[in-house]
C-alpha cells in the first residue's frame, strides 16, 4: 500500500520433467509445459486491472531461468500489455516458436558468464532444455528492436562480495523509441544463481 504497488507471483504448471515451469519460446525444450501461459497471463492481467484498478501502462514482467524465458515470450507475444521486462539467467530462444514483435519494450538482462545451465555464449542448455542465442546477440536484438543508442554507458559495479570470485559490469543502452532502454548486467564468473 505504501508504494502503491501490486505484486503477483503466479506458479507455473507441471511440465514433462514433473517440475513447475512456463511455456516459453524455446520450441526445442522438451521439459516445457504445453499450456497457453500467455492467455493465462492476459486473463490474470485483466482480472487484476478490473479488481484493483491497476495502471495498465505500468506492467512489468520479471522472471529467472525458465521464468526469464517466459518474460521474453510475454514481450514478444503481448508487448502492448508489458511496459518492461527483466529476464534473469535467460536469453532469446534460438529455435523460437514465438514471432518477433516490433513494439518497443524496455528490457533488462542479468546473465552469468560461467552459467553451467544457460550458456552465456549461446548453445544447447543443460538437461535438454533447448538452444539459446548468446547473451550478446540477445542484447543486439533488443537494442535494434527498441532503436536505442548503439553504444552503451558502461559501469563497473562495486564488488561487494570479494569471496564469490565474480564481478558485475552494467551496460545501459539509452534513448530508445517510446522512452525504452536495454540493460545488461554481465556477471563475470557468475553461475546460474
Amino acid at each position: 500500500n505504501q508504494e502503491n504497488l501490486i505484486i503477483v507471483v503466479p506458479n507455473g504448471t507441471l511440465g514433462s520433467a514433473n517440475s513447475r515451469g512456463w511455456n516459453d519460446c524455446r520450441g526445442d525444450n522438451v521439459t516445457n509445459p504445453t499450456v497457453d501461459d500467455v492467455q493465462f497471463t492476459i486473463s490474470l492481467l485483466d482480472f487484476i486491472q478490473e479488481k484493483y484498478s491497476s495502471d495498465s501502462l505500468r506492467v512489468f514482467a520479471v522472471g529467472t531461468s525458465n521464468g526469464g524465458h517466459f518474460a521474453i515470450r510475454l514481450a514478444q507475444e503481448i508487448p502492448d500489455r508489458i511496459t518492461a521486462f527483466a529476464s534473469v539467467l535467460a536469453a532469446n530462444a534460438y529455435n523460437s516458436e514465438c514471432s518477433n514483435a516490433t513494439t518497443k519494450v524496455s528490457a533488462l538482462f542479468m546473465n552469468g558468464t560461467s552459467d553451467p545451465i544457460m550458456p552465456y555464449d549461446g548453445g544447447q542448455m543443460a538437461f535438454d532444455r533447448g538452444e539459446v542465442c548468446s547473451t550478446d546477440s540477445t542484447i543486439a536484438y533488443w537494442v535494434q528492436r527498441n532503436a536505442t543508442d548503439l553504444s552503451p554507458e558502461t559501469t563497473e559495479m562495486p564488488d561487494l562480495n570479494t569471496d564469490d570470485n565474480s564481478t558485475v559490469t552494467k551496460y545501459l543502452y539509452k534513448n530508445g523509441g517510446n522512452g525504452t532502454e536495454v540493460a545488461l548486467y554481465k556477471v563475470i564468473n557468475g553461475g546460474h544463481t
